[in-house]
């Protein structure tokens, strides 16, 4: 097991973490690690290298290109 490391955060931070670490009933610590773990995963489908974009134009979705 590796040593905890520390992190100095504003207290408005804090915050967010601590209600987002209770919102998913989990300890501050596996709640950052979560997300960070959303973010670097690919959602099935998708590259990595792209984000799926589109507009709303008079109620029509217009999907983004990549050319």
């Amino acid at each position: 097991m590796t040593s905890p490391h520390s992190v100095s955060l504003d207290a408005d931070t804090y915050q967010k973490i601590t209600l987002l670490a209770r919102a998913w009933s989990l300890t501050p610590a596996q709640a950052i690690r979560r997300h960070i773990e959303h973010f670097n995963t690919p959602t099935q489908g998708t590259d990595a290298d792209h984000v799926a974009v589109y507009a709303i134009y008079a109620r029509v979705r217009i999907n983004g290109s990549s050319t």
